[in-house]
């Protein structure tokens, strides 16, 4: 038995040789991390397709798991990433050198009733267009009230919209937080209050009609005519099945010069510094932007009825992806998909913006659109604040 024993010994130390030999080639599978649902489609779709395989992790949090934790990611692709920290995390690989590569998008709308009421023809408009060119087709009845124009109250995302359509463009500071610019945001707000006064005369009426009438949801305020528009981001929009057999219309909403705003939760994707395959990772977004693969993805939520609209929950930076999505799965948006030149992408914001505009931002400006006061300057404190007790 000691014979054999050791005679077994020199072949088994030869084939794990050989084992470890063939593995020396081979790469480990490809890491993704996101805070995208969808992306965990796309992931099995690559490992269906692919001969490598990629896992995937959901993490809600990108930039605190890229900047506190170690990181075993290749890929990341998410929203709400593109900020310094998580920026100094990332491998620097587009044309410009920024390390993320926009791969959605998504627009602001303003949605309205075409069978009673009328808005400029092209598929674009303005604050302004909206106070010259929106108007009912037909008289309202003498039991009902005459509907507002536009209540911008209704939505703490427009308003928010509206201060970035007025100047204000948050930057993150080199000692945490935005650098806040009070002077921005008081005449961004001021061109806000402008709107109230030119769409429904005064704050105060508009106060008085949004409490009387304006409790039902956005459709139903449309089809009861109490408003003559409501503003939705594309996402909303287009998620809700509303083409078929409604009258319902929109157009982007777009600054004075035709530049229509990319909201600022785009999905981008990138390489992680620490990925130790930059050839596999370099691959599987090269697969990523291919128009065939994204309609892919599209056609694989549908048959498992996700419903989300397009490629993450958005239009694509591929032109030729949203033409075809456009043709085969919502012909309401033929030729009305911005050309890319058109487009206003947002750069970097600050850390953990997302949450001080669901925390304080949103909030702030629903509030002073309704008491028709701001001030920029307790804001900035406030935000301040805000960031000094999240902390890192």
């Amino acid at each position: 038995m000691k014979a054999s024993g050791l005679l077994f010994l020199p072949f088994l130390l030869f084939t794990t040789s050989l084992f470890l030999t063939g593995c020396e080639g081979e790469p480990p599978p490809l890491v993704v991390w996101s805070n995208v649902p969808d992306t965990a489609f796309l992931v099995e779709l690559y490992n269906r397709d692919q001969e490598q395989p990629v896992h995937f992790r959901f993490v809600s949090n990108l930039t605190e798991e890229l900047t506190q934790q170690r990181v075993d990611a290749d890929v990341v692709i998410g929203r709400w990433v593109n900020n310094p920290p998580a920026r100094s995390m990332m491998a620097g690989g587009g044309a410009d050198g920024s390390p993320w590569q926009p791969v959605a998008f998504n627009l602001g709308a303003i949605v309205f009733d075409g069978a009673h009421t009328r808005l400029s023809p092209d598929f674009a408009t303005s604050l302004a267009d909206v106070g010259r060119a929106l108007r009912p087709v037909e008289d309202v009845s003498a039991d009902d009230p005459e509907p507002m124009r536009f209540v911008p109250s209704l939505s703490g995302d427009l308003l928010y919209l509206m201060t970035r359509i007025g100047g204000l463009v948050p930057e993150e500071d080199p000692e945490g937080g935005p650098r806040w610019n009070a002077e921005q945001f008081d005449r961004a707000f001021g061109t806000i209050r402008s709107w109230q006064e030119q769409w429904n005369d005064s704050v105060d009426a508009e106060n008085e009609y949004r409490e009387q009438y304006l409790y039902e949801p956005w459709y139903r305020l449309l089809e009861n005519r109490r408003v003559l528009a409501v503003y939705l981001p594309s996402n909303q929009l287009l998620s809700w099945s509303f083409f078929a057999g409604t009258t319902l219309d929109f157009r982007w909403l777009a600054t004075e010069e035709q530049a229509i705003p990319v909201l600022e939760d785009v999905v981008y994707a990138g390489i992680t510094r620490a990925s130790s395959n930059g050839t596999g990772a370099r691959r599987f977004l090269q697969w990523l932007q291919d128009p065939e693969n994204q309609l892919a993805l599209v056609e694989y939520k549908i048959e498992q009825r996700i419903d989300t609209f397009g490629v993450f929950g958005g239009f694509s930076t591929v032109p030729e992806t949203n033409r075809t999505v456009a043709r085969e799965f919502y012909p309401a948006l033929q030729g009305r998909i911005p050309d890319p030149e058109t487009l206003d992408f947002p750069g970097p914001r600050p850390r953990y913006w997302d949450e001080a505009l669901a925390a304080i931002i949103r909030p702030y400006l629903t509030e002073a659109a309704r008491t028709g006061e701001a001030d920029g300057e307790q804001l900035g404190r406030v935000l301040r604040r805000w960031y000094d007790q999240r902390g890192d």
